[in-house]
């Protein structure tokens, strides 16, 4: 705060030491700058006072102008303006009409104007703290010779530079530098303009503003208080969305001038109408206040893609969701439009919209579509479990939720639904509420065709989920059982709280075979038959509405000032390697070693941590962990660079564990300040594994001879053309109980239990969310909504702060290439530029 006022003292000082002559207010110069105050006004009608209002990147918005001036006591339209913002462009043109002039020519008088047209592009570049832009404008006039800037109807091209700085909330500063012509003795000169500004938020929100602006041009003055313009206004927000404005402006120059401007902003969500009524006078001629005239009036119309307080409310809309495939953890791009391929939203940016719209007034119900889901492992998994709370958040605003079933119904889809306040199923689809679980264990398939798998372990639960066994061990099927119990007693629960129906044998048999959408209703497991427009009428009408859309547009438009308060999202997905992270590959086959799924690479991992670290705007960082593990050294290798970064940064570091945070993903959360996971998150799985093929009989019965070649007595230990003796068993065994014990000390130096209370919660065995709470191996049950909370709440995060999530590769590894792309990277980034790219209020993909 102290930097910021000596650079505020500074930037005064520069002024006030130049030579000054007035800013006028001319044909030259748009009507509108009367009211516009460079440190204050943003959107598209204030672009050309200062371009850096541009670098604050507000998505699409335009303005239209009209000023009308008083001629013969008659209102004449004299100016108007077209204004474009979006992102970091600035379109405009205007015509303005100025002074009618007689010409006697012969015996004939011939009345003409000066007109002018001007075009202007501006570009704009920073962030919400600092931002600077360029403007550039064309001008074509009609009749000006004199003082003239140009001879008639000649072109003229002029330039300029803007800054903007707003260090806090309360107090904004900027500086206009823009070239000009004028007259001397000696013929036209190129000039400099000088605008600088600084507007205050006293009150620290929007309800009071206070701006000052002080413009000057260094051309033949003679002094700072005979030759400058000075501009003062407030405004003041008695309601939402209504502005009351006012201002004073002294132009000092070979005569002095005052203006005097009071009008009316008024807001809609995404419009706006401002009037300003102008009077001036004479100063030097007249003091007296009752010599003010009123020259003409000002209207501004405006629209706004990103929505704005307002008192006016918007039209009863339901809003319709549609659910279906993977309900992925990550965003994935489209690939060109989506032309070439198509990207996912993740299922955080549906609880968003969702959460968004338990908020927003003009949304009074929500019309779920939940197509069939692949839910993973388990049927009903932590994802799940985030939308069902979600869903509760909006019920519990006093709306209606209505779930629809556009195709067959598993367990997944009607969990999920029994969280509606009304489900609708056609007649015909089927529904199944039962629930199993498939372990494939592929090592007597491998065998037939010459593949033997040599596994080593440490944790004697270790193998249960990897299919490298014959058959499930006595150990593993303890773990599945266990976590079949545990979601399927969940599952039962569920409908005797939503729909008050008893869990008896009769209700178990029938759900665990395929029901019709009839018999489901006579058992009371729907609400009603039908198809999309019967659940969208119902929803309608217990709503209180005739407005369904599946567009919601939940952009506002930040009327803070100064960067907000960021709380960083880091993703590790699927499996953890060393290196970078890759998409899935285009083939993917459920056998081991054929194709690979997404994988998070350290490097990028800890390129990522380090950034978000070091990122003064950053106060949290959470991991968003959704991984069943992967390798062992660059699991410790991530873990290895959160405690370096926390020691360092002093920062809190949040885990939020998604469907999966096992094995590796354990071994990268064991040491966060808290650890998140919701009941269903399948978690632990502490202990370590090594599975080592050996093709020797594959080679053999396909007539190929394999030599070796080596230096060195265990060099060769690793091939996969041959088995392991005894000692290179004793090795590599050694290996593996190596890392299972520095996974052990990891869990406990992170947890703060002891080797032995961690050794008892290990062996590999994987634990659902509730359980791992009871064995303290995470501290709280729930999402990644209610870990954003939490650090909201533990670090004084105000109530205006950003979530930045840093992205993930693409699709697959083909859609990656071509993601990457340099046309596809152009698209992107333009789209972005101009304010049309994906991101939403508050949210930030890095």
């Amino acid at each position: 705060m102290k930097k910021s006022l000596i650079y505020i003292i500074i930037f005064l000082t520069l002024i006030l030491s130049q030579k000054l002559q007035s800013q006028d207010f001319n044909l030259f110069n748009p009507s509108n700058e009367m009211y516009l105050f460079s440190a204050y006004d943003e959107g598209a009608n204030a672009f050309r006072y200062n371009p850096a209002i541009l670098g604050l990147g507000h998505k699409m918005n335009g303005a239209v102008n009209l000023f009308l001036n008083k001629i013969d006591k008659k209102l004449a339209l004299n100016e108007y303006d077209i204004l474009l913002n979006s992102g970091v462009l600035g379109l405009s043109y205007r015509f303005a009409e100025y002074e009618r002039f007689k010409n006697l020519t012969g015996n004939q008088i011939e009345e003409y104007n000066k007109t002018l047209s001007t075009f202007s592009l501006g570009l704009g570049f920073g962030n919400k703290t600092f931002s600077t832009g360029l403007i550039f404008e064309f001008l074509q006039g009609e009749n000006i010779k004199s003082l003239a800037m140009f001879g008639a109807e000649h072109p003229r091209i002029r330039g300029g530079i803007g800054f903007l700085y707003r260090p806090t909330n309360f107090i904004s500063a900027a500086l206009t530098v823009k070239t000009k012509e004028g007259l001397t003795n000696n013929g036209p000169v190129s000039l400099f303009k000088f605008t600088g500004g600084l507007a205050f938020k006293p009150l620290g929100n929007d309800f009071l503003n206070a701006m000052i602006d002080f413009g000057f041009l260094t051309f033949n003055s003679t002094g700072f208080f005979e030759h400058h313009m000075l501009k003062v206004g407030a405004n003041v927000q008695p309601v939402k969305g209504l502005y009351l404005n006012a201002n004073f402006t002294r132009i000092n120059d070979y005569t002095i001038r005052d203006y005097f401007n009071i009008g009316f902003t008024y807001e809609l969500p995404n419009s706006s109408v401002k009037y300003t009524n102008t009077m001036y006078k004479f100063t030097d001629r007249d003091n007296s206040p009752s010599s003010y005239k009123n020259i003409g009036t000002q209207l501004s119309f405006a629209f706004n893609f990103e929505k704005k307080p307002s008192i006016v409310k918007e039209k009863q809309r339901v809003l319709e969701i549609s659910l279906s495939g993977s309900l992925q953890d990550y965003h994935t791009e489209d690939v060109f439009f989506g032309i070439i391929g198509t990207g996912k939203r993740s299922v955080h940016e549906v609880i968003a919209d969702i959460d968004n719209a338990a908020i927003d007034n003009s949304v009074s119900g929500l019309l779920i579509k939940i197509y069939p889901l692949s839910t993973g492992l388990v049927e009903v998994n932590a994802q799940v479990e985030e939308l069902a709370a979600a869903i509760e958040r909006f019920k519990a605003r006093g709306k209606t939720v209505t779930a629809y079933f556009p195709q067959d119904v598993g367990p997944a889809e009607y969990y999920l639904a029994t969280y509606a306040n009304k489900i609708v199923m056609p007649d015909e689809s089927m529904m199944f509420y039962g629930l199993s679980m498939e372990v494939l264990n592929y090592k007597q398939f491998l065998a037939k065709y010459g593949i033997e798998l040599q596994t080593f372990y440490a944790g004697k639960y270790k193998l249960t989920f990897q299919g490298l066994l014959d058959s499930s061990t006595a150990e593993g099927k303890e773990v599945i059982n266990r976590v079949l119990d545990i979601l399927y007693d969940k599952m039962l629960k569920r409908i005797t709280t939503a729909r008050n129906i008893a869990a008896d044998d009769y209700i178990k048999t029938k759900l665990s075979q395929p029901i019709s959408g009839i018999e489901a209703k006579r058992l009371a497991l729907v609400d009603a038959n039908g198809w999309y427009n019967d659940a969208k009428e119902l929803t309608e009408k217990n709503s209180k509405t005739n407005f369904t859309t599946d567009r919601y547009n939940r952009s506002i438009w930040d009327k803070g000032w100064g960067e907000p308060d960021e709380i960083a999202i880091i993703g590790v997905y699927s499996s953890i390697t060393s290196g970078e992270s890759e998409a899935p590959s285009p083939i993917k086959l459920p056998i081991p070693f054929v194709g690979s799924g997404r994988s998070t690479g350290s490097e990028t991992v800890i390129r990522q941590l380090e950034d978000a670290f070091a990122n003064p705007k950053v106060k949290a960082i959470i991991f968003r962990v959704d991984s069943g593990g992967g390798s062992a050294l660059a699991s410790a290798e991530i873990n290895a660079a959160i405690i370096r970064l926390k020691k360092k940064y002093k920062k809190p570091f949040y885990v939020s564990m998604g469907g999966a945070a096992a094995s590796g993903g354990y071994y990268v959360s064991a040491n966060a300040d808290k650890i998140f996971a919701d009941d269903l998150t399948v978690t632990g799985s502490i202990g370590v594994f090594y599975a080592k093929p050996n093709l020797d009989s594959l080679m053999k019965s396909q007539k190929i001879k394999v030599e070796i070649f080596k230096r060195g007595e265990n060099s060769d230990m690793a091939s996969i053309f041959k088995g392991v003796d005894e000692k290179e068993v004793e090795i590599i065994q050694g290996m593996v109980d190596y890392y299972y014990d520095r996974f052990i000390q990891t869990v406990s130096e992170g947890r703060k239990m002891t080797r032995d209370e961690v050794e008892q919660v290990a062996q590999g065995r994987v634990w659902l969310g509730t359980d791992a709470f009871n064995k303290k191996l995470v501290d709280e049950i729930g999402g990644l909504y209610d870990v954003i909370s939490y650090a909201k709440k533990e670090n004084r995060i105000d109530s205006r702060f950003k979530i930045t999530y840093y992205a993930v590769p693409g699709g697959n590894s083909i859609n990656e290439i071509i993601t990457t792309s340099v046309l596809t990277y152009f698209e992107k980034s333009m789209l972005d530029l101009l304010g049309f790219g994906e991101e939403d209020n508050g949210v930030e993909i890095k």
